[in-house]
């Protein structure tokens, strides 16, 4: 690991904090959560529904507790609705160009999932976690991303055109080729962030 100090890139507040390693194992990340079928259109459909209610009764609002065991994440939400289910999306995958467009899905667990090539734009995601995740190729553009930690995950080509990122935690990411373009950036934090071929 190089302890050389990163060149900022203007606008990416941090930027020039050199990455640090990280303390979850990947691979074992991603072949639990590919272990078993992507989720079907149907379980999507299921899921979100079911969070909808958690939201509407009370489960908004609350904070993560970020925990790691064994190099996997496994996270205590301090904060329950009384109807419904939270979306929990650890160690579960979703199928390439499947869409999660335009849901709310703020408050959402979905650490350590795999995502890749997903359409989650104009979604709302405020306040969830989606740390240690595969989104690669996905698309977030329009999307609301306030206060979400995205620590850790791999988002190469991902699009977050005219998303709100204000105050995400992009920390260790890997953002190589993704695009920033009219990305509202307050706030937002991107130490040791892999920021290589980005748009803006």
């Amino acid at each position: 690991m190089t302890n050389k100090t990163h060149t900022a890139v203007p606008g990416f507040d941090k930027s020039e904090i050199p990455p640090r390693k990280s303390t979850m194992d990947a691979k074992l990340i991603r072949s639990m959560a590919t272990n078993g079928a992507p989720l079907s259109a149907a379980e999507l459909k299921s899921a979100v529904t079911e969070h909808k209610k958690f939201l509407h009764s009370g489960g908004s609002g609350g904070e993560f507790n970020r925990l790691e065991v064994s190099g996997l994440p496994l996270n205590i939400y301090m904060g329950a609705g009384t109807k419904g289910a939270q979306l929990v999306m650890r160690s579960k995958s979703v199928a390439p160009k499947s869409s999660m467009a335009k849901e709310d899905l703020s408050y959402a667990d979905m650490a350590g999932m795999v995502a890749e090539e997903v359409d989650f734009s104009g979604s709302i995601f405020d306040g969830s976690l989606l740390t240690d995740s595969f989104f690669a190729n996905s698309n977030f553009s329009g999307a609301s991303l306030v206060g979400v930690d995205l620590t850790g995950s791999d988002l190469r080509n991902v699009s977050f055109k005219n998303a709100d990122l204000t105050d995400a935690d992009f920390e260790i990411a890997n953002c190589e080729g993704a695009d920033f373009t009219d990305a509202i950036l307050d706030g937002a934090k991107f130490p040791g962030t892999n920021l290589k071929d980005i748009k803006r």
